[in-house]
């Protein structure tokens, strides 16, 4: 809750079974983003940049997702409200 990293540059993030509020990482880059079983309100992960994005059984709730870019992405079962998507680039992407 309330972390504020944001322009990082780092391997890999895995978030799994948590509830994760107001999270800063825009302009971020990652090599891995893998979410599991997990909530996201208010984050801002706009600009954020991975190669590789996976989500299963995620809710984006009222995030910051303008930006978002990824050039291997799998979503499953996840939940988009209230959440910003415009410019995203989501090459080679399953949903």
């Amino acid at each position: 809750e309330n972390f504020d990293q944001p322009n990082r540059t780092v391997h890999s993030l895995q978030i799994d079974g948590s509830l994760v509020e107001r999270v800063h990482l825009a302009g971020s880059q990652f090599s891995s983003v893998v979410c599991k079983d997990a909530r996201l309100i208010g984050c801002d992960l706009a600009n954020l940049r991975a190669h590789r994005i996976s989500l299963l059984r995620v809710e984006l709730i009222d995030c910051r997702l303008m930006g978002l870019s990824s050039a291997a992405l799998e979503w499953r079962e996840v939940l988009i409200r209230n959440s910003d998507l415009r410019f995203a680039q989501l090459e080679s992407a399953k949903f």
